[in-house]
């Protein structure tokens, strides 16, 4: 069982096998009292290269004693191991995105009842 597992954005691929991952959390200031959105970057192990800049993952810290089931740090950078089956999820989504038409939108929203009829004397100017 992996010690940590987070998730967070690519912000670089450049390396080989080895990518850079943005992980954002958010804490409650102890004195101030307001959400605080705090970032540190990772280095992570993409063995095949198939993760691109602005992908989705979630990775899992590695091991650093024997005990542990998870692969030993491949070097010193490196912190994470990638887990293959959230990779691809911001393009998968993207993609999705980019195929709908407005029209399909509108039809979709009255055939589902969520918007009224409007008059056909209707006049709207911007």
């Amino acid at each position: 069982m992996p010690k940590r597992i987070l998730q967070g954005v690519v912000v670089s691929d450049k390396n080989d096998k080895t990518i850079v991952v943005l992980v954002e959390r958010r804490l409650r200031h102890p004195v101030l009292k307001k959400t605080v959105r705090l970032s540190k970057k990772y280095h992570a192990h993409d063995e095949k290269n198939e993760a691109k800049a602005g992908d989705i993952v979630r990775a899992a810290m590695t091991a650093i004693d024997d005990e542990d089931e998870t692969p030993e740090p491949s070097s010193t950078l490196v912190d994470l191991v990638i887990n293959p089956a959230v990779k691809q999820a911001s393009h998968a989504f993207l993609e999705h995105l980019d195929s709908i038409t407005v029209e399909d939108l509108c039809q979709q929203s009255e055939k589902a009842g969520l918007f009224g009829s409007l008059p056909d004397d209707a006049n709207f100017t911007i």
